[in-house]
Parts: C-alpha cells; sequence; structure tokens
C-alpha cells in the first residue's frame, strides 16, 4: 500500500496562483472551495506541485504546470496564463551592457 500526501493549496480566486502550500496535521478542518482569508482551498496530491511552478486551472479543476521561466526578462501574465517578454527591462540591460562594452573598448 503506498501513501500519498495530500496537501490543501491556498488558491487566488480568479487567477488560479497558489498562495500556500499546507499539510495541516487536522485535514477536516480544511474542506474544498471554502474561503480562507480570501483564497480558496483546493487539495492536490504532493506531486511535485509548487507555488512557483504551478497554478490552478478553474476552468479543468486541475493543478497545470507553468513551466520554466525562459528568462529573467520574462514575467508570468495571470490573465492569460503565459510567460511575457518585459520588452523595458530587456532593452534597458542591453543598453546597459552597450554602454559597459564602449566604455572598455579602445575606440576613439
Amino acid at each position: 500500500m503506498t501513501f500519498i500526501a495530500r496537501y490543501c493549496a491556498l488558491v487566488h480566486p480568479t487567477t488560479g496562483q497558489i498562495n500556500t502550500l499546507v499539510y495541516p496535521p487536522n485535514a477536516d478542518e480544511y474542506l474544498e472551495g471554502e474561503n480562507i482569508n480570501g483564497d480558496i482551498i483546493k487539495w492536490c496530491e504532493n506531486d511535485g506541485i509548487t507555488c512557483q511552478s504551478h497554478y490552478y486551472n478553474y476552468t479543468t479543476s486541475e493543478f497545470v504546470e507553468r513551466g520554466a521561466q525562459p528568462s529573467r526578462f520574462h514575467y508570468w501574465d495571470w490573465d492569460h496564463k503565459v510567460w511575457t517578454n518585459n520588452i523595458v527591462d530587456l532593452f534597458a540591460a542591453i543598453r546597459v551592457h552597450r554602454n559597459g562594452l564602449l566604455l572598455e573598448c579602445d575606440w576613439t
């Protein structure tokens, strides 16, 4: 017999963002769908789900993996559930790098 740990996820009611994962000592105190401080209780099995790597999809009623952040210039768009480029930060970093290279070179 295999024991599977079940975790209680406190999930944002509209975005599906997992704000907290807990393993409560008394599971009967946490009812599926109950509201706690603005978050909704969803139960999940411990199969690698973390707050950073997953979200809850209310349409399919399942936890979905977000995938790795493609670069430090991407942020998670909670409205569309995709990684989105932060072009402003990307161009700022490119300009800083470019300016550093120009300062190092001997071009006059």
